[in-house]
């Protein structure tokens, strides 16, 4: 039996993973939810907010592996143009013409859908909320 400390990305691929292979485990999260600092939120219409991970591109093959594996997908976020942005109350947004960079992503219906997929593939007996290690 392999003990997994936290139900974060990290521990639920490790889990995943170890399913495949047929070797028993368990996942010890201290909080409530799985996802670790992966959260999604969702406000008016189900728009959803990033209150953790958000963007990822090409350089994350190992990421985007397992998001083709599990049928999630993700769509190229618009980088380009102007941003505006304000580093501090006491004076005005400024606007910043956003350089040329490479495509970053995000995933369909927020990052938490790559927890709750890695999730549905598990035994919710395997992992154990509110257990403080």
């Amino acid at each position: 039996m392999i003990l997994i400390i936290g139900a974060g990305l990290s521990g639920l691929i490790t889990a995943y993973r170890l399913k495949q292979q047929g070797i028993p485990f368990k996942i010890l999260e201290a909080r409530s939810r799985i996802g670790g600092r992966i959260l999604t939120t969702y406000g008016k219409d189900d728009c959803p907010t990033e209150m953790g991970a958000t963007w990822f591109n090409g350089v994350h093959k190992n990421l985007i592996q397992l998001l083709d594996e599990l049928e999630i997908n993700y769509f190229e976020q618009y980088m380009t143009g102007t941003a505006f942005y304000q580093a501090d109350p006491n004076f005005p947004a400024k606007s910043i013409e956003i350089p040329q960079q490479d495509p970053s992503y995000r995933i369909v219906g927020g990052t938490s859908a790559l927890i709750n997929a890695l999730y549905a593939k598990l035994e919710p007996k395997d992992v154990l909320l509110n257990q403080k290690v």
